[in-house]
């Protein structure tokens, strides 16, 4: 019996040491920033990518003219929202 417990109390602490080391759920799902590539890019799009990206950082930033209207900066605006989700703002 003395035996039995002894297991199952070791068992447990075993569980809980794996379960504390594990990654957190935030190391998971952050995703690293890499800087966009703004060479040879238009004007339009690097702001929409500095608008985008300030939005990311929950600082909503947006031309809705632009954005509606302007392909380049519509494309740049969504580029660097998913690029800069989740990090902080590096523009």
């Amino acid at each position: 019996m003395f035996n039995k417990n002894k297991k199952i109390i070791s068992l447990f602490i075993l569980t809980i040491f794996f379960v504390s080391c594990g990654q957190n759920s935030k190391d998971i799902n952050k995703k690293t920033y890499k800087p966009i590539n703004l060479k040879h890019k238009s004007e339009s799009f690097k702001q929409g990518v500095y608008d985008g990206c300030k939005t990311a950082s929950q600082k909503y930033k947006k031309n809705s003219n632009a954005f509606k209207n302007d392909f380049e900066y519509n494309n740049g605006w969504w580029e660097g929202r998913r690029n800069c989700e989740g990090e902080d703002y590096p523009y």
